[in-house]
């Protein structure tokens, strides 16, 4: 999830470039750590303590190469890959993964990552519940547990005019953000409130974005419980929650939280 701040140089590219090499690193550190909670069990019951341990990596793409073949020094790594996000879909790569003798599975893109959870758990790995799951990757519900979040709010624009919308705009101009989706798919920079209007507009009919949205939102609530549910995400919902974040005035960097 990012706010980023803009201007007339627009994003500073020296910075985007330093947060890029970071987020590689720390997500090598976070598939490590991954890792690491079953080298124990791999341990104690593995009876040729020479060989390499099997790991999974979900999703590769061209740009982790370099740190896929870092990861095979130390691992022997099988290349998953998921289609859908659909209980079969889950089990198919489950099964997949036990015939190659796949201990754990990770990967460096958040567009994998309910696939981690869900994969690490057929494979009998301690993982996160998914209601902790669900404030971590909905950028509405992250921001309220967050200790000092930056200025934010949801908009719902199925059942809300753009006046009432803009009625709660506390800062201009701002980032307009679905609740769910990645790699930059139903996020919008909007300037002023002619523009918002427009946006408003093109998202309520986007038949296809709003499906995706509404898809994605349900696969990522299922396993929780209606008692764990937050408010805002009940079954009932349409779920098409949208969060409002600032854009600073002075364009210097981008600021990921």
């Amino acid at each position: 999830v990012s706010t980023q701040s803009t201007g007339s140089s627009g994003i500073n590219a020296e910075y985007g470039k330093q947060w890029y090499q970071r987020r590689v690193r720390g997500s090598f550190l976070l598939f490590e750590t991954l890792i690491s909670s079953v080298i124990f069990r791999f341990l104690v019951t593995s009876s040729k303590m020479a060989d390499k341990m099997t790991v999974g990596f979900l999703g590769p793409q061209a740009y982790m190469r370099q740190a896929l073949e870092d990861l095979k020094k130390t691992y022997t790594v099988e290349e998953i890959n998921i289609k859908g996000w659909e209980p079969e879909d889950i089990q198919k790569a489950i099964d997949l993964c036990k015939s190659k003798g796949v201990e754990v599975v990770g990967g460096f893109a958040q567009k994998d990552a309910l696939h981690h959870i869900l994969v690490n758990a057929g494979l009998g790995n301690k993982s996160i519940s998914p209601v902790a799951f669900l404030y971590c990757m909905n950028k509405y519900l992250m921001r309220k547990v967050e200790s000092s979040p930056r200025y934010f709010d949801y908009v719902d624009p199925d059942n809300e005019t753009d006046e009432q919308i803009i009625g709660k705009i506390k800062e201009w101009p701002f980032m307009l953000k679905n609740t769910s989706l990645s790699l930059g798919r139903g996020i919008f920079r909007i300037k002023d409130q002619e523009n918002l209007k427009a946006v408003l507009k093109e998202y309520r009919e986007d038949k296809a974005l709003r499906e995706e949205i509404d898809y994605l939102n349900k696969c990522l609530k299922r396993g929780v419980s209606e008692k764990e549910m937050p408010a805002r995400c009940r079954p009932s919902s349409r779920s098409t929650w949208w969060t409002s974040t600032p854009v600073l005035s002075t364009a210097t960097r981008v600021h990921h939280t």
